[in-house]
C-alpha cells in the first residue's frame, strides 16, 4: 500500500468528491485498467466503513480529572525544571600555611599529613593529604559534612587533572571517601550531590 503516494492523495479526494469533473472523470478511468490503483481504492472504501462503525465512549469523568491533574504536574515540571547548583567551595583553613605562619616547617615537609578544610553555603569538606613512605606520591582521605539534614546523601566525587577524570569515589553513609596514589601536582576534585556541585580547585598536593 503507497499510502505516501500522491496518487493516493488523489483517490481519497475522488472519495470524499474534492475532485473537479474532469479530472474526477480521468481517475475512474485510471482506477479500472490498475489493479494496484483499484487495491488502493479497496482500501480507502473499507476504512471508510470501519472508521464510520466504530464509536469512541465518553471516559468516566474521574479518568478526565485524573488525567487533567497529571497534565498540570506535568506542564509545571516543564515551565520549572530542578535547579542544579555549580559551587565553588572557599578555602577555610589549610594546616600547611598555619605551621608557616608560626615558623615551623610545613606538615608535608615533615612527612606528616596535611589537612585543608573548604565551605559552601550547603555542606564543608575536610580534606587530608598524608604522603605516602614507600614512594613519593600521596594518598587523600576525605569527608563531606552537610551543613543540614536535606542535603545529606550519598556523593559522587571525581578527582581531576588538567580537566581529565583522574580518579573516581563514592562517600560512604559517614561523608567519607579515599583515593590513593597521587602524583604530586594540582587536582580538582568536585563532589557531585542529586542538586549541586562543590568544586574545590585548584588543590596542590606536593611536599
Amino acid at each position: 500500500m503507497r499510502k505516501d503516494n500522491c496518487q493516493f492523495e488523489l483517490l481519497l479526494d475522488l472519495v470524499e468528491g474534492r475532485l473537479d469533473e474532469a479530472t474526477a472523470v480521468a481517475l475512474t478511468d485510471s482506477i479500472q485498467s490498475n489493479s494496484e490503483l483499484q487495491a488502493d481504492m479497496a482500501w480507502i472504501k473499507n476504512f471508510g466503513s470501519l472508521s464510520q462503525d466504530i464509536v469512541l465512549a465518553t471516559p468516566d469523568p474521574s479518568v478526565h480529572d485524573v488525567l487533567k491533574r497529571r497534565f498540570e504536574v506535568y506542564a509545571q515540571d516543564r515551565r520549572q525544571p530542578s535547579f542544579f547548583q555549580r559551587i565553588k567551595a572557599a578555602l577555610t583553613f589549610d594546616s600547611q600555611t598555619q605551621f608557616a605562619l608560626s615558623g615551623v616547617r610545613s606538615a608535608g615537609q615533615q612527612g606528616q599529613e596535611r589537612q585543608v578544610v573548604y565551605g559552601t553555603d550547603v555542606a564543608d569538606i575536610a580534606l587530608n593529604i598524608l604522603p605516602r613512605p614507600q614512594d613519593e606520591q600521596f594518598n587523600l582521605y576525605g569527608q563531606v559534612f552537610p551543613l543540614t539534614d536535606e542535603t545529606r546523601e550519598v556523593y559522587t566525587v571525581q578527582l581531576l587533572h588538567d580537566a581529565v577524570e583522574w580518579q573516581v569515589a563514592t562517600t560512604n553513609q559517614l561523608g567519607e571517601f579515599w583515593f590513593e596514589a597521587m602524583p604530586s601536582q594540582t587536582y580538582e576534585v568536585v563532589v557531585i550531590g542529586d542538586q549541586f556541585e562543590l568544586v574545590i580547585a585548584p588543590l596542590s598536593v606536593n611536599l
